[in-house]
């Protein structure tokens, strides 16, 4: 080990900085909407679940421009956006669920709709009556098969709109929180990310649902996500590509509507497939970090200025202390 060098620790400060921020405003936000009554299935209560995922960003910029007055590229790494690994996410999550509506099939007394058009149950805050059966009325005129148009617009909402608002949220996660607590390691980092990301979402998803269990199911959701991300991150090195797993994800997270039983009540067959299914993906990830590689995931970890400082004065100490023959 080399002692001439400042050991590199998470800046606690930024950190602070950025969560202080971050559970402040998203609490006087949420707290502001149920105080007035607010509606979650309204307008307005899409319209702040949309602006939540964009307080990351806001705070992440905050933090660089004005606090430290920095370049904001710190937090984002693009990487190869043609790399393999960010065409993962864009072929990956479609056939991963078209797995898990397959296997629904296998449960008893489950029926798989294959006449609904999705968008119109994602959307039906936002489109009138009318708009909707005439369109819905045109699309099944022309023969399109539902399950092929269902695919086509999860895509392309992954790839476009979707996106937007998923690196903003990973800005704040995978860029800014990773970046800071690097120094930890993989393990530290997949849990405590992964705790603090799961603990944000907790006040909206019992906004949306008013059910402790859906916080605690989304809340494992979560933590099964955060190894994947961050491995992701690792192997691509690139912000993108992990923006794009969450969109891809987010986009399709809606065909757990055509699945469902018509008996009693359980959780959604797809949900269930999908949770066995990244439970799966993280023991392959966690045998590849314990197992295959010999030092394990190894994340990139970045020295702050004052570190940078401290470790220049060092070198310039040592050089003085050296014996003139030893400079020439």
């Amino acid at each position: 080990m080399n002692t001439n060098t400042t050991e590199i620790k998470p800046n606690y400060s930024r950190i602070a900085y950025f969560l202080i921020a971050l559970f402040t405003i998203s609490l006087f936000l949420i707290g502001s909407f149920m105080y007035f009554d607010g509606d979650p299935q309204t307008r307005p209560g899409a319209a702040l679940n949309i602006i939540y995922s964009i307080i990351p960003l806001i705070i992440v910029i905050c933090i660089h421009q004005f606090v430290y007055r920095e370049p904001l590229l710190r937090s984002v790494e693009v990487g190869d956006p043609y790399s393999i690994w960010s065409l993962i996410p864009i072929f990956g999550v479609p056939a991963f669920t078209l797995l898990c509506l397959v296997g629904a099939q296998l449960y008893p007394n489950i029926m798989v709709d294959t006449e609904n058009y999705l968008i119109f149950k994602q959307y039906e805050i936002f489109l009138s009556n009318e708009f909707t059966i005439t369109t819905e009325a045109l699309l099944r005129k022309s023969g399109v098969p539902s399950i092929l148009f269902n695919l086509v617009q999860a895509i392309i909402l992954g790839l476009s709109i979707n996106l937007i608002f998923s690196f903003s949220e990973e800005m704040g996660w995978r860029g800014f929180m990773l970046r800071e607590l690097s120094p930890l390691g993989f393990t530290k980092c997949v849990f405590i990310i992964g705790g603090i990301w799961a603990l944000w979402y907790a006040p909206l998803i019992w906004m949306n649902t008013q059910n402790l269990n859906y916080v605690l199911i989304n809340t494992f959701y979560f933590m099964l996500l955060s190894p994947i991300y961050i491995a992701l991150k690792y192997l691509s090195k690139s912000l993108i590509a992990v923006s794009l797993m969450h969109s891809m994800l987010s986009a399709f997270a809606s065909f757990s509507m055509l699945s469902y039983q018509k008996t009693a009540y359980f959780m959604n067959p797809f949900f269930q497939l999908s949770i066995l299914f990244l439970v799966l993906f993280n023991i392959s990830i966690w045998a590849y970090h314990f197992f295959i590689l010999p030092n394990g995931i190894q994340l990139f970890v970045y020295e702050d200025e004052e570190t940078k400082r401290a470790n220049r004065s060092k070198e310039r100490i040592n050089l003085l202390k050296l014996p003139k023959n030893n400079l020439k």
